[in-house]
């Protein structure tokens, strides 16, 4: 469980039911930015906000080409560190990222957009300075990442945001080929120093994607809450383990109705090859007990199936 671009408030830092869930640390997606020389605010609410977004090609000019990704974000992986001795082993610490497709948008947009025309303007008319951005961003994400295993992170997680913006034919173009080139260069330079961590690809709204994505170098992909738990399983055809989706809006529901959605995703899902969680990010105005009464369902019905089976 995650909270997105900025949505975090302070009950989900302190409040008992986020010492139950998978901690995730490390990904706010400005890091990456800043890593590139560029100037970025986490707005509450807003998320990443530029003061100066790329307009032209041209405008690549102004990025670092060669990024120290060790030195530029030095005290991130301090914090994950730190985070790793805290929780002393009783949950995974997960490193994250946002996606090359998705941290471009935002560099376009200059924050969040309806319709995000401006960054698939460039996709249109600029598709070779597109790709050029999009290989930079690859290879900070990818030194990004191993810095975290690094620093304790226990298993990675890269975010596509805004892969449901693009056709199935621009994702594959655009988004897609990036996707699996982080995963594939991350595992290959950890088999060199005899590791391995679990790798999850998330795609919000690419849904015409998820055969593709099952054959991606990822152990698990994540959905959002518009896939059929059953559908998915088939479409994806034992490759991957599942992960997701409830609508995080059902948090909004009272405590025995979150039950009653859980009970149902679980069984959608089935007991082998799944990680529950929600769809997506939480939103600022959630209830930490809410949130507690999710992780506490997932425990009791995963319990009961268990002992039924």
């Amino acid at each position: 469980m995650i909270r997105m671009k900025g949505r975090l408030s302070v009950p989900f830092t302190e409040g008992r039911s986020a010492q139950d869930a998978v901690q995730g640390v490390g990904g706010f997606l400005c890091l990456s930015f800043q890593a590139m020389g560029m100037g970025v605010q986490m707005l509450p609410g807003k998320g990443p906000t530029f003061t100066d977004p790329l307009k032209e090609p041209e405008d690549l000019q102004r990025l670092q080409p060669n990024v120290d990704v060790n030195k530029e974000l030095d005290y991130v992986f301090k914090a994950i560190t730190l985070t790793r001795h805290k929780i002393e082993g009783k949950v995974p610490l997960i490193g994250f990222t946002g996606a090359p497709w998705t941290l471009m948008a935002y560099m376009i947009e200059g924050g969040g957009s309806n319709t995000y025309s401006k960054a698939k303007r460039w996709l249109y008319r600029h598709p070779e300075s597109s790709h050029m951005l999009l290989k930079m961003l690859t290879d900070v994400i990818v030194e990004y990442l191993l810095g975290q295993v690094a620093a304790g992170a226990q298993a990675l997680q890269v975010f596509d945001s805004h892969a449901g913006i693009l056709g199935p034919v621009e994702f594959k173009e655009f988004s897609l080929p990036y996707l699996r080139d982080i995963a594939r260069r991350v595992k290959d330079r950890l088999k060199e120093k005899g590791q391995d961590v679990p790798m999850i690809v998330f795609a919000k709204d690419a849904h015409y994607a998820l055969e593709e994505l099952s054959e991606s170098h990822y152990e698990v992909v994540g959905l959002d809450w518009t896939i059929d738990p059953r559908s998915a399983r088939e479409r994806t055809g034992g490759k991957v383990s599942l992960q997701g989706n409830m609508d995080p809006c059902a948090l909004y529901a009272p405590k025995e109705r979150i039950s009653e959605i859980v009970k149902k995703m679980l069984e959608g899902f089935g007991r082998k090859g799944y990680i529950a969680n929600l769809g997506h990010g939480l939103y600022p105005d959630m209830d930490p007990e809410s949130v507690g009464a999710f992780i506490e369902a997932v425990h009791q019905h995963s319990k009961l199936a268990i002992k039924q089976a």
